[in-house]
């Protein structure tokens, strides 16, 4: 320990010195024993509170216990007293980021670098974050442009939220979410072609996306298509037990090629999951509707 303070005795620990004191801490630190550890450490700020070695391995045994705020205080601490130290910014760093202060922990790990420039370490840890604080700032740009779509979606701004969710794919061509939300935009303009290949681009970048089977079975009846409208909704289902929607449109899909027995099945179901439905109803009274009409015209 490089400490020119007089080393009086550490009271309640045998009068141990200083540097007794200190290496019994490390032991302790060593066997995971951080409470006498910390006791030891405590004690021995009491007799000489800048001893750097000493706060620092205060620090140390606080990470160890999940208390990343009071360490990220010690470090700070002993930096003041001597921030030559690269061993120092790397464990404040080392606190700093599982608080969640990214930026301020690369900053630490710089200030290590400068120091000993050639620490690979360092240099690792620092790469880690940065990569990790890129990706979380890529990932959180990503979910405001979906948000933002959503809301442009829900406010039947079509034109926007087309221009949103593109300059969205612009950065990731294959993120899912924005694929479908597109189509979604694109279906409600009557863009069925374009609308559709959203969806089955979606679907190939993510199977089991169920929402985007369901957008692409609603988009190919709206145009017309017969054949494949039911599989898509079915797979839908499979995907996603609970999908209200699915089961209902399924459901209305049956009512519009007079299979009146599957589209109750479909619909009673859709019931079931999402009594209040008003488009769930709909369909159902258009099932009313036509069974009355054959009873008629029998």
């Amino acid at each position: 320990m490089n400490d020119n303070t007089p080393n009086p005795p550490v009271s309640g620990q045998s009068q141990l010195s200083i540097e007794e004191a200190y290496a019994q801490a490390v032991d302790h630190f060593n066997a995971k024993r951080y409470h006498e550890a910390d006791q030891l450490c405590t004690a021995i700020i009491q007799l000489v509170p800048n001893q750097i070695d000493t706060i620092n391995l205060l620090g140390v045994i606080a990470q160890q216990v999940n208390r990343h705020d009071l360490a990220v205080e010690l470090f700070q601490r002993a930096i003041n007293l001597d921030n030559k130290r690269a061993i120092l910014h790397y464990n404040l760093a080392t606190s700093l980021d599982p608080s969640g202060q990214k930026e301020a922990a690369m900053a630490a790990l710089k200030a290590a670098l400068e120091i000993e420039p050639d620490n690979r370490s360092f240099a690792d840890y620092l790469q880690k974050i940065d990569h990790l604080t890129e990706t979380t700032h890529k990932e959180s740009s990503s979910q405001q442009k979906l948000n933002q779509g959503e809301a442009l979606l829900e406010s039947g701004q079509w034109d926007e939220a087309i221009a949103c969710y593109r300059s969205l794919l612009e950065l990731e061509a294959d993120n899912p979410s924005a694929l479908a939300n597109l189509g979604r935009a694109l279906q409600a303009k009557g863009a069925y072609d374009e609308g559709i290949d959203c969806f089955q681009k979606a679907i190939a970048a993510q199977p089991n996306f169920a929402e985007a089977h369901y957008y692409l079975a609603n988009t190919l009846a709206e145009k017309g298509e017969i054949n494949p409208v039911a599989e898509y909704y079915k797979k839908a289902i499979a995907l996603k037990p609970g999908y209200a929607e699915a089961f209902s449109h399924l459901g209305g899909f049956y009512v519009k090629l007079n299979n009146l027995p599957l589209a109750e099945v479909y619909l009673k179901r859709a019931m079931t999951l999402s009594p209040d439905c008003p488009q769930t109803r709909h369909f159902w009274s258009s099932l009313l509707k036509k069974k009355a009409e054959i009873e008629a015209s029998n």
